[in-house]
């Protein structure tokens, strides 16, 4: 099924003549895969500062998050590359994945919580707003009464 190409030293040709046209698809699909993952880097420093305002951070801020992202993108790819060499690529990839779909559970959970408070501080405020209103309400009636 898998055709093997071993190069010589002696081979006669440059290295791109003797990959099989399966080979070159495989290699014309990785580099779009890179490609639109640089195009990914870059459009989002275009939109930096309408995500900061989207969700209310200092520009500062957001510019420092997407550091740390691409700098632990670059410590796992070379911690898992490593890893990958040295006992094959599965076990490194379902523990990259393990680890993607954990980060993404978790925040689910924590988008989810911070709504639940906005919720409940909303909840609170208007319970107070009712309160005072019927205070309000029942005083006027006391004074009237009177």
């Amino acid at each position: 099924m898998h055709s093997e190409v071993v190069r010589s030293s002696d081979s006669a040709g440059p290295w791109y003549r003797d990959i099989t046209e399966s080979q070159w698809r495989v290699l014309v699909a990785a580099w779009g895969v890179w490609v639109n993952d640089a195009l990914d880097f870059l459009a989002i420093t275009f939109v930096l500062g309408d995500i900061a305002r989207t969700f209310g951070v200092a520009l500062d801020t957001a510019s420092l998050l997407l550091l740390a992202t691409y700098g632990v993108r670059w410590i796992g790819g070379l911690a898992f590359g490593g890893l990958s060499d040295r006992i094959g690529r599965k076990i490194p990839l379902l523990i990259t994945l393990t680890w993607f779909t954990a980060g993404a559970v978790a925040t689910g959970f924590f988008s989810i919580r911070s709504e639940m408070r906005r919720q409940a501080s909303s909840l609170r405020r208007q319970s107070r707003m009712r309160r005072s209103s019927r205070s309000i309400c029942s005083s006027s009636v006391r004074s009237r009464e009177s």
